[in-house]
């Protein structure tokens, strides 16, 4: 599912913007420590914002690598527990409907 431009656009800025409007609240009522501390979460959020730009990029490129081997993996150990229970199912129907011990002490 891929999600639209604009969307990808509103949730990766909202919080910087959120930080604008909250350092231009602190400055516009003299709030100055809080000012100054929006005002410098506000630029780390911008920082951030540039830098898991790349970051996802790449992270999404590995994970769709790792998701079909993971996939591969599943599928596989699936298979092997499928085969394993199987085995163990019919050895136990074996035990369980057979009169072979009842034969013997005859």
């Amino acid at each position: 599912m891929s999600v639209s431009k604009p969307v990808q656009a509103l949730f990766k800025w909202t919080p910087s913007g959120l930080g604008f409007f909250l350092t231009l609240h602190a400055i516009l009522t003299q709030q100055w420590p809080q000012a100054v501390i929006t005002s410098f979460l506000t630029g780390c959020t911008a920082l951030w914002v540039k830098f898991s730009d790349g970051f996802m990029k790449e992270a999404e490129q590995q994970a769709e690598k790792a998701g079909g081997s993971f996939a591969q993996w599943l599928f596989a150990l699936g298979a092997t527990l499928g085969a394993t229970a199987q085995k163990y199912l019919a050895q136990i129907w074996w035990e369980i409907t057979s009169d072979f011990e009842g034969k013997y002490y005859s």
